[in-house]
């Protein structure tokens, strides 16, 4: 009787609402057009990283984000979000970037894949990012790899489409 009451108070608990509802459309949306700008809260480095063990812990970030607007693609790790990391991304500001966003697909779970390939002057600049934007919500989770490279870092941020 008691796992029967624990099973109807989580589902009732875990409602959508309208305005969830509506800003998972519209970051879906803003992500399928390629001009959406993800507003980072949170690191979280691989373990696979070989990053320093300081650096392998969450951290919360206030300022940084992630954006693309049509082909171009740009990124900014504010100071005071205070991280340097070894591997060049996510660091301090990068502009003028290209991207090729993918279409999109859903997964079992009920998340979007999002893959991009961003571009830049030279293979250090380059970089696979991909967004699993959650179902039923703007929330998602970023994860950055170089090319060639082992070490991916992990990021949780909210998806808005870009102000015109």
């Amino acid at each position: 009787m008691f796992a029967l009451f624990c099973l109807c108070v989580s589902c009732k608990t875990q409602q959508i609402t309208p305005e969830q509802k509506s800003e998972h459309q519209e970051a879906l949306l803003a992500l399928r057009n390629g001009c959406f700008i993800v507003q980072l809260d949170a690191l979280y480095p691989s373990s696979a990283s070989p990053l320093t063990p300081a650096l392998t812990e969450y951290k919360e970030m206030r300022e940084s984000y992630l954006k693309a607007n049509g082909g171009d693609f740009s990124y900014y790790i504010s100071p005071n979000d205070g991280m340097r990391l070894h591997i060049g991304f996510p660091a301090d500001r990068k502009e003028n970037l290209r991207a090729e966003v993918s279409e999109g697909k859903k997964k079992r779970n009920g998340e979007c894949r999002f893959h991009i390939k961003v571009r830049g002057e030279g293979i250090v600049d380059d970089r696979d990012v991909v967004i699993l934007l959650r179902p039923h919500s703007n929330r998602c989770t970023v994860k950055v790899t170089q090319p060639g490279r082992v070490s991916q870092i992990s990021m949780e941020g909210r998806v808005f489409p870009l102000a015109d």
